[in-house]
C-alpha cells in the first residue's frame, strides 16, 4: 500500500458478497480497494462496472472506478 492510503481517512466499508470474503473500502480521497479475502478467485459488479479480483488479492481503484 501507498504511504498516503495510510494517512488517509475510512469512509465507507462495505461488504460485497453474502459471505463476508469480499469487501470493498474507500478513503477520504476517493481512492478504493476491493479486497478478496477467499481463496478462490471472485467476480463482483459495483457500480455498473465488473472485476475480477484473485484469491487473496485486491485492487485499487480512482475516484472514477478505473482499475490503477
Amino acid at each position: 500500500l501507498e504511504v498516503e492510503v495510510l494517512a488517509l481517512r475510512e469512509l465507507n466499508h462495505e461488504f460485497l458478497d453474502d459471505e463476508y470474503d469480499v469487501v470493498k473500502v474507500t478513503y477520504s480521497n476517493g481512492i478504493s480497494f476491493i479486497i478478496n479475502y477467499d481463496l478462490t478467485a471472485t467476480t463482483v459488479e459495483v457500480d455498473g462496472n465488473s472485476y475480477t479480483i484473485g484469491a487473496e488479492d485486491f485492487i485499487k481503484l480512482d475516484a472514477d472506478g478505473k482499475e490503477i
